[in-house]
């Protein structure tokens, strides 16, 4: 009896940490910066990912197409955050950490603790109110999106001027994720060619038939 149950186990720690790798996968993740004309995509470019189960969802009773972001606190940049995150349909967040670095915020992705306090919200709204009363400084934290909508929209991500902290904006490369990835644009939607509108086309044959009320 030990040896199936020793089987077993190994089987479910194994499906587990394929499940933790999949859904936390350099390719889901993108660098985030607060700002007024600041937009991204909440659909994941990499298409349906599972959510990884070795973290705690805090508030979320579900999560749909996990998308990660991360964003960086400067150096004696610490304090409070007030963001308002808004997009057409509903969006949730979770908001996770502090950790040293980008790399540890990966690495420690699939065996999240409890989001920050102030970092959650299930709420079906599709704009959230973000209000987290102290980040410390020279730390980043990994920043949740799930797609309630499911389908693809972008959201905008907006920084009160009561905030006190300092959001580093520089750019960071992320492990693992190659620069010829697809981008999180959305894609352009096709338009339609121009109709002529002269008169022989508009009067063409093909647009008649006969017609009798009855």
């Amino acid at each position: 009896l030990l040896l199936p149950l020793c089987i077993v186990l190994l089987a479910a720690h194994t499906a587990l940490a394929q499940n933790n790798i999949a859904g936390c996968q350099p390719a889901l993740w993108d660098q985030i910066c607060p700002g007024e004309d600041s937009s991204w995509n909440a659909f994941s470019d990499v298409g349906d990912v599972p959510w990884p189960q070795g973290n705690n969802a805090g508030c979320l009773r579900r999560v749909f197409n996990p998308k990660w972001f991360f964003f960086n606190v400067r150096e004696g940049g610490g304090g409070s955050l007030y963001m308002e995150l808004t997009a057409p349909h509903d969006v949730d967040f979770a908001i996770y950490g502090p950790f040293d670095d980008l790399d540890h915020a990966m690495t420690e992705c699939g065996n999240y603790s409890a989001p920050i306090d102030g970092g959650c919200s299930f709420s079906a709204s599709p704009n959230e109110t973000i209000n987290i009363s102290h980040l410390d400084g020279n730390k980043t934290y990994a920043f949740l999106v799930s797609n309630y909508w499911h389908h693809e929209q972008r959201f905008h991500l907006f920084e009160y001027n009561m905030s006190t902290v300092d959001i580093d904006c520089a750019a960071v490369p992320i492990p693992g994720k190659s620069s010829e990835e697809p981008t999180t644009e959305p894609t352009e939607e096709p338009t339609a060619e121009p109709t002529d509108n002269s008169s022989e086309a508009g009067c063409q044959p093909a647009l008649w038939d006969q017609i009798c009320p009855g």
